[in-house]
């Protein structure tokens, strides 16, 4: 096609060199003297191809830029979700909504740009729209220029001069045509040069969005350490303190055990003995026992030995006469004398003697007289 195109301009120059711009009869007196009123094939021509390449070269870059603003909104938009999902995830998981009023401003921000994303959607579809009008221009135009090709060729059989006039005049209307597309495509570069400068702001607001959650979480994560090590102090302090309370609780418990044992012991001397000094006197007849481990042991040899420490009272009474002179019968604690009682000399008489003694484990307590019967 571009061939038989080239062929017939090249016979048409040959011919008449140009084509005659006749306007139209109204505006004929306007038209000053010395303006040119045609135009060449070649100028013509070369016109046609600066117009198909443009459009071409727009359509190219239209697809361009909207694979890219596509992508980027997109990347952006996901990126800032996630951050916001992140955030309020690890606000949920400690329990701790602070500073909502500054999530909410995020999710505000987030949700405009959202909405500028979806304005500047329906622009890009209104320019493809535009476009689409202007490939339909275009398509024209080629009809146009293909009739003007038949009409070429209807030179060659060297129709009337009234057909020639009448491709000026289709001529005229295809440069008119031509002019208005290429004001059309100016018009369409100024609005995709602004539809580029807003995504280019947009994509700074999204930048300056993304620092401000960043810092966002730096404080949070600080925040987050400080309740940590706060927490961690606290629990420090109130494990101490239930450590000394169970402690205190043993202990009381133990005291409280210790309070409720009972140990207690009532014996006698099963018949009449003559002791000799020193002698330790065995109350081998035991006639009550509580909480006693060793009873045997304190029969056989008079002495109680102590399992269980605390507080004891001891308390004793003997009928007894005296050999030759007065006598005494002493209650021991290891060997240490802590109570005693007095026998008259040479009668019968009851010496009772009563103390209160702390004794400790392992501790032995007994009976001890002087002489006597």
């Amino acid at each position: 096609m571009l061939g038989v195109v080239l062929s017939l301009i090249t016979y048409l120059i040959c011919l008449c060199e140009g084509f005659l711009l006749e306007p139209s009869t109204n505006n004929a007196s306007n038209i000053p003297l010395g303006n040119k009123q045609y135009v060449t094939f070649s100028e013509f021509y070369e016109a046609k191809n600066e117009q198909k390449y443009d459009v071409t070269f727009l359509r190219h870059q239209m697809d361009r830029m909207k694979a890219d603003s596509d992508k980027t909104l997109t990347l952006l938009t996901s990126q800032i979700q996630q951050k916001l999902a992140s955030i309020e995830h690890s606000f949920t998981t400690n329990g701790k909504m602070n500073d909502t009023n500054e999530l909410q401003q995020l999710q505000r921000i987030v949700s405009e740009l959202e909405d500028k994303n979806t304005k500047l959607q329906h622009n890009f579809d209104n320019l493809q729209g535009k476009y689409t009008a202007i490939e339909n221009e275009l398509l024209l135009s080629q009809k146009t220029t293909a009739k003007l090709v038949v009409d070429v060729q209807a030179l060659e059989q060297l129709k009337p001069v009234q057909d020639l006039k009448r491709i000026k005049q289709e001529l005229q209307s295809i440069k008119s045509q031509t002019n208005s597309l290429a004001f059309n495509q100016q018009a369409r570069n100024q609005d995709f040069l602004a539809l580029y400068n807003e995504t280019i702001n947009n994509q700074k607001n999204v930048n300056y969005l993304g620092k401000r959650q960043e810092l966002y979480q730096n404080q949070t994560q600080v925040a987050f350490k400080a309740m940590e090590n706060n927490y961690n102090t606290c629990m420090v302090v109130v494990y101490d303190k239930i450590d000394q309370i169970e402690r205190s609780t043993n202990m009381t418990d133990a005291r409280v055990d210790k309070a409720t044992e009972k140990v207690a012991m009532t014996s006698c001397v099963s018949h009449d003995k003559v002791l000799s000094v020193a002698e330790t006197i065995k109350f081998d007849d035991v006639k009550t026992n509580v909480g006693i481990d060793n009873l045997s042991s304190f029969q056989s040899t008079g002495k109680f030995n102590c399992t269980k420490d605390g507080l004891y009272i001891v308390s004793i009474w003997v009928l007894a006469q005296a050999a030759s002179r007065d006598s005494h019968v002493y209650i021991y604690k290891n060997s240490n004398i802590v109570s005693k009682t007095f026998i008259y000399d040479n009668t019968y008489d009851t010496g009772p003697a009563t103390v209160a003694v702390e004794l400790d484990v392992n501790d032995n307590v007994w009976v001890q007289f002087d002489d006597g019967k």
